[in-house]
């Protein structure tokens, strides 16, 4: 049974390192690791990357799986809140969620389906000043650095 949709109830076990869920954890990671096309795989100091991390302690190989050709989405400097980089992201709406049920904003959500699937600003533009202000909350929850904060002007 899926945890995310089980109610807990008395008396339940729930099994968190079984070889079974460890092996799905393996696959699941591998295949965020897939749609993973930030700076960090190619930089052999990997440590600012969550999702790396998390490879390296589940002893995650490379990954098997091809989705095609690798997105690219050009930075966003424009916001003085928040830098997105959409290259690195790979979906793992946690930013849509710490939005939406931490800040209660709901300026992020997904579009499109399948492989065109992203995370979206307001109508699919930039993430503008007037829509995200003064928030940087879903900085610590992005794991590849695809959200972080801009640099400091000089």
């Amino acid at each position: 049974m899926a945890a995310c949709y089980t109610p807990v109830s008395k008396g339940m076990v729930v099994q968190t390192r079984s070889s079974r869920v460890l092996e799905t954890r393996k696959i699941i990671i591998e295949l965020l690791l897939t749609a993973h096309t930030g700076s960090c795989v190619t930089d052999l100091n990997t440590n600012q990357c969550a999702l790396h991390k998390l490879a390296a302690e589940l002893e995650v190989s490379p990954p098997r799986f091809q989705v095609g050709e690798p997105r690219y989405y050009p930075p966003e400097d424009d916001n003085p809140f928040v830098r997105r980089d959409l290259s690195k992201c790979i979906l793992c709406r946690r930013c849509v969620g710490a939005c939406a049920e931490i800040a209660r904003k709901h300026v992020l959500s997904v579009a499109y389906r399948g492989f065109q699937s992203k995370i979206v600003a307001d109508l699919d533009g930039p993430l503008k000043k007037e829509v995200c202000k003064d928030c940087g909350l879903c900085i610590p929850y992005c794991p590849t650095g695809a959200l972080s904060k801009p640099a400091p002007m000089a």
